[in-house]
């Protein structure tokens, strides 16, 4: 209609300027219409823009909630990886702490062991007697000696050094010249250093012992009368029974009466005393290597009374027996 209303406008002038109010008109109603459209056209793409951005909104907050849940499954699984580990390492410390102790237990029941034997050996050698020293010695007494692990052979000949010096400290005390005992002790020591060959060294090592137990049954008798040597020597080798002046004479024939006698004069002791002497001295070794109650040891060393030994052991020592185990 508006478009027929300006074509006949256009042709007559009488109408020029309702044909231009028309035009005006159109153009504004126009203007309008684009104005609509292209409102309308913004809206459009607003909505789908905004349509498009929650959906990539959503797309987001789906896939960052996705990530956020792998991320936090992942911690999670690292917690538990800790803990786990954590546990582990525990167990393990827990195992190595165990065998650390285990080891370190075994170690020094090993010294303590070994101590003990040596102590016996020494005790043996001191008083004579080669077939106790050789029995502890059967006992692997050079066991567990690992100061030097990769060198063997310097370690057994240190072990024996060692013990070559104990030996001729332990029977110092039966008065045996010094000269003596160094000439032995250097003898074997350099025995021991120049020798290549283990199994020599171990021979050695018994030779040694039988050595100065030999020494010491020499010098212990050394000096002494034949009655008084016999005399001697039946007591090392019967202190634990029930023996005396009346059963050794008895051994030995001779009169009771004589052989005291003779025993005072030549070793300025009793036989009693000698005895008593001789007892206590394997009693002390006991009370220090062993565990065995103080009446058993007494009974083993030929005392039936506990408290007479511990007054016989007190006087010789000066402390009764369990200060002495006490303080050794």
């Amino acid at each position: 209609d508006i478009y027929v209303t300006v074509k006949d406008a256009k042709n007559l002038n009488s109408y020029k300027d309702e044909y231009f109010d028309v035009v005006d008109k159109v153009k504004e109603a126009i203007e309008d219409d684009s104005q609509v459209i292209i409102d309308r056209r913004y809206n459009e793409i607003k909505d789908i823009a905004i349509e498009e951005l929650n959906k990539g909104k959503k797309e987001y907050e789906e896939k960052k909630a996705e990530v956020e849940k792998q991320l936090s499954d992942a911690k999670a699984q690292i917690e538990d990886t800790k803990v786990i580990i954590m546990q582990e390492d525990i167990k393990i410390k827990d195992t190595n702490k165990n065998c650390y102790i285990k080891e370190f237990d075994m170690s020094l029941i090993n010294i303590r062991e070994r101590y003990k034997l040596e102590n016996q050996l020494l005790h043996h050698v001191s008083m004579g007697d080669i077939n106790k020293a050789s029995k502890i010695i059967g006992k692997d007494l050079v066991v567990d000696l690992n100061r030097f692990p990769d060198e063997p052979m310097r370690n057994l000949k240190n072990f024996a050094i060692t013990m070559n010096t104990l030996l001729r400290k332990a029977v110092q005390e039966n008065n045996i010249e010094p000269y003596v005992l160094d000439s032995i002790s250097d003898y074997f020591a350099k025995r021991i250093e120049n020798s290549n060959k283990m199994s020599i060294i171990y021979s050695i090592f018994e030779e040694m012992m039988k050595e100065y137990c030999n020494l010491v049954n020499e010098y212990k008798t050394k000096g002494y009368s034949k009655l008084v040597s016999n005399a001697i020597n039946y007591v090392k080798l019967n202190f634990k029974y029930e023996i005396g002046l009346s059963s050794i004479a008895d051994e030995l024939f001779v009169h009771p009466t004589y052989l005291a006698k003779k025993f005072k004069e030549e070793t300025d002791k009793t036989i009693s005393e000698y005895i008593n002497e001789i007892r206590v001295k394997e009693a002390k070794m006991m009370l220090k290597t062993t565990e065995f109650k103080i009446e058993d040891i007494a009974y083993y060393v030929g005392y039936n009374d506990k408290k007479y030994f511990s007054k016989v052991f007190k006087k010789i020592y000066n402390q009764s027996p369990s200060d002495y185990r006490k303080y050794n």
